[in-house]
């Protein structure tokens, strides 16, 4: 093998070895889910204590304005189920006691 096959064939190698951009990789390491300032066994469970958190970002997430009006909603519906049984109860008793 002459001097140039073997310099063609090392260079081969070397620029796939050679190449290390690698865009499929995250751009950080930072953990968008949990607070890391406390301990990770504080954090999870179905209570977390305060601070274990993040501040929403976008109206879906945790305490987002979507959430909140998704909370009003269903109070709202079940105030009015609330209602409704109170006054059919009202209208038997008043119709029982009539007659």
């Amino acid at each position: 093998m002459t001097d140039q096959a073997r310099a063609s064939t090392s260079d081969a190698v070397v620029t796939t070895v050679d190449d290390t951009s690698n865009t499929d990789g995250p751009d950080s390491t930072i953990n968008d889910f949990l607070d890391l300032e406390r301990s990770l066994t504080e954090c999870i469970s179905s209570n977390p204590p305060p601070g274990c958190g993040r501040v929403p970002t976008s109206p879906g997430d945790r305490g987002g304005w979507q959430q909140l009006l998704l909370f009003g909603v269903m109070m709202g519906g079940i105030s009015v189920i609330f209602w409704r049984v109170a006054r059919a109860v009202r209208r038997r008793d008043t119709a029982v006691q009539a007659e």
